[in-house]
């Protein structure tokens, strides 16, 4: 895999933590909740309807991890954008210690609330943003990816 592929890879995990957090911020309205419901089901496997975002505490707390998600995401964009191909150490040093937080908080929780799957799911943008890294430090060593 290129380094340019790499980048893209980086840049893909970035815009689905910024998905993910549109989804959540949709909950937080009964309008336009369809798709958290849909979520959150899934999330508390197995899917039964009975998960929902209904309360006005769930609501603002979607409205509020939706945002910091929708942040959050922008954030991790414009460092890969800017420093990915400059810098892959200082992306690394910017982006690995708020992902891991952000893994260990987010999994955490999702266990203890029954969440679990939401812990495996999770596993992927540490999973995205890894190999990422690990690509780019490949292909500028001139080393092939195995």
């Amino acid at each position: 895999m290129s380094a340019h592929s790499a980048k893209k890879l980086a840049q893909f995990a970035a815009i689905t933590v910024i998905g993910f957090g549109l989804i959540t911020a949709l909950g937080s309205n009964p309008a336009t909740n369809a798709l958290p419901n849909i979520l959150v089901d899934l999330l508390h496997w197995p899917v039964n309807g009975l998960e929902r975002v209904e309360t006005p505490a769930a609501q603002v707390i979607a409205a509020i991890a939706g945002g910091v998600m929708v942040g959050w995401g922008i954030n991790l964009l414009l460092i890969t954008n800017h420093l990915f191909d400059r810098d892959n150490r200082l992306w690394c040093l910017l982006v690995f210690p708020g992902l891991a937080c952000w893994y260990v908080v987010d999994s955490t929780g999702s266990v203890l609330s029954g969440a679990w799957l939401n812990a495996w799911l999770n596993l992927s943008f540490l999973v995205m943003f890894g190999a990422a890294y690990w690509l780019r430090r490949q292909a500028l060593a001139g080393q092939p990816a195995t």
